[in-house]
């Protein structure tokens, strides 16, 4: 984690010197973020990536969670996003170990639990380098998802948790003691960033509070002192979430189709929610929830002294569970349901875990290799091994990103050579470092942008596009190939940059009637799951309708572009720049520049 950290910026700067822009977009994990943070730091709520083309609405992506990166990078740059990384992985490392501290109260048994932790991580990581196995790769993801560095999940979100559980954690015990002002004022502000950065994990804390509370049932919480605190508890998480509610109201209602909310009746409630029930029983699941009661029963008979603190862990398990259900029952739209599900299978994991990891020391602790437990030397022999395993794996991934890095570099010194900084020439670009890279260097205007990171409508980032295909020569076949016109296809690379989820095609929601799919992909949707969001199919009316608007366009010379940037390892083959006013002036393995 942190040592493969280090390894990743050492080899990022010794293979390619200090191609600052390049490497920190790379190292993010997750380019599609960076664009929230250059608006916010301009605070500019409405971003369209266009100086003569505004937005009425603000964007509907959690801005308290963005602001401290947007901050930092307004006074120091691009370079923020490697001492935020750092910073970040340093306190993350503190509060999981504290974390687990507060389970077993004893620093070397939690220092063990702690390495056991690293330990899987790493080893499930190394695994899916050599085994196409579904299986670990499930469980590293898991990992990752929680304790990985990507920006902003789990880089921010992992410190949020880790942290919310250390409070929920201690919360009978301060329940017993009429609750401290300073642990109540902690929770609610833990609450309420997580609201507004991954509000899935506030709900599913919200209601583990309350099992623990109701677990922990007594006369004294209705005395005079706990009422107070609770009047506090809420007055400061109204804090956050009355900007959470404003930013719902005023964010532009085309974004939140992008980003995959739809509305649902009773009829997918009831749905989903047998869907899901089913799931828990099923091969896949069952024996997780088998393990977990079973591990339920052990703790409480025979780890009466953890039993305590651990149990919250299978309080987790049942929140995650209810959290989910309750959510789908009463909200009136619902969006990419299947964080819930990551979450319902982390607690799965962690709770077994944390059970096979008591049992197993308690029971060298009775046996003659107790004296392991108190060496000083396994201590540091099981460090090392975890940083040597964490360090390969860090190698790995690297080589693996390294020709893409590679072709970045060559687009960046490109960008530097032409003095392509602070301008107002427009770029059209399919790739996300492309059009990072032109952010960076103070270029403002995108033709297209992601979908995820403007707040503009459907109908303006349409017409945008359409509008610089016509200009770049297509005719009415060129379209029709570009769309696949009659021929359905899964998360079409192109589309998919411009609006994320608002395709999505599953045996809960299709944005069109099932007719206007194309035959064989009929049952692909019946038999998707509804938790999978990602499955993006854009239906044939739709094609028609863009079809439509395509032939009627007349191009706005005002909106064509300057310079062309194509990753046409990204693009179909039917992508062509046929206009003769466009130059071929530069290109690598997967680039090509033209300029007008």
């Amino acid at each position: 984690m942190f040592f493969s950290l280090s390894i990743k910026w050492i080899l990022s700067i010794l293979n390619f010197e200090l191609n600052i822009n390049s490497l920190s977009l790379f190292n993010l994990e997750d380019t599609q973020y960076f664009p929230i943070v250059y608006s916010l730091a301009d605070f500019n709520f409405s971003p369209t990536y266009l100086d003569n083309v505004y937005a009425d609405k603000i964007i509907g992506f959690p801005l308290i969670g963005a602001s401290l990166h947007s901050i930092f990078f307004s006074f120091m740059g691009i370079y923020s996003f490697m001492v935020l990384e750092y910073l970040f992985q340093i306190i993350f490392l503190i509060i999981l170990f504290k974390f687990c501290l507060m389970i077993f109260k004893d620093h070397r048994k939690s220092f063990y639990f702690f390495i056991f932790l690293m330990l899987l991580y790493s080893i499930f990581g190394i695994i899916t380098i050599y085994q196409d196995s579904t299986t670990f790769e499930n469980l590293y993801y898991l990992f990752k998802n929680n304790f990985g560095t990507r920006y902003p999940r789990p880089l921010i979100t992992g410190v949020l948790i880790f942290l919310g559980l250390y409070f929920i954690l201690d919360f009978k015990n301060q329940l017993h003691q009429s609750f401290d002002s300073s642990y109540v004022a902690k929770t609610s502000i833990i609450l309420g960033l997580l609201l507004n950065t991954f509000f899935y994990y506030f709900i599913i804390f919200s209601v583990l509070l309350f099992i623990v509370f109701c677990t922990s049932f007594s006369k004294k919480i209705f005395s005079k002192i706990v009422f107070k605190k609770a009047i506090l508890f809420l007055i400061i998480l109204s804090v956050f979430i009355i900007p959470f509610i404003f930013q719902n109201i005023y964010s532009e209602i085309d974004y939140s189709t992008r980003i995959g909310v739809i509305e649902i009746n009773n009829d997918k409630r009831y749905f989903v929610i047998t869907y899901l029930l089913k799931k828990l029983v099923s091969i896949n699941f069952f024996p997780f929830l088998c393990l977990s009661l079973l591990s339920f029963y052990y703790s409480n008979k025979y780890l009466k002294k953890d039993s305590e603190m651990l149990n919250i862990f299978f309080y987790f398990i049942i929140s995650s569970i209810l959290s989910t259900i309750v959510f789908i029952s009463f909200s009136p739209s619902v969006i990419s349901i299947y964080h819930f599900v990551d979450i319902i299978l982390f607690s799965f994991v962690l709770y077994p875990m944390l059970i096979f990891f008591t049992v197993i020391y308690e029971f060298l602790k009775k046996t003659k290799f107790s004296k392991i437990l108190i060496n000083d030397k396994v201590i540091i022999a099981l460090t090392a091994i975890f940083l040597m395993l964490d360090g390969f794996y860090a190698v790995n991934d690297f080589s693996k990103k390294k020709e893409s890095i590679k072709e970045a570099i060559k687009l960046e010194n490109f960008l530097d050579d032409k003095k392509l900084h602070n301008t107002k020439l427009k770029l059209f670009s399919n790739d996300r470092i492309a059009l990072n890279l032109w952010l960076l260097n103070n270029n403002n205007n995108l033709l297209i942008s992601d979908g995820f990171t403007n707040s503009l409508k459907n109908s303006q980032i349409e017409y945008n596009l359409i509008n610089s295909l016509k200009h770049f020569g297509f005719s009415e076949k060129n379209f029709k190939n570009f769309i696949s016109l009659g021929k359905s296809e899964v998360r079409n690379n192109f589309f998919l940059r411009l609006f994320n989820y608002r395709y999505q095609a599953n045996s809960l929601y299709t944005y069109s009637d099932n007719r206007y799919y194309t035959e064989n992909f009929h049952d692909v949707i019946i038999n998707t799951s509804p938790f999978r969001a990602q499955n993006q199919i854009i239906p044939e009316d739709e094609k028609m309708r863009l079809l439509d608007l395509f032939i009627n366009h007349k191009v706005n010379n005002e909106l064509t572009a300057d310079y062309i940037i194509i990753n046409y390892s990204l693009v179909s083959k039917y992508f062509e720049i046929l206009n003769d006013d466009y130059d071929e002036i530069f290109s690598t393995k997967n680039y090509k520049v033209y300029s007008r």
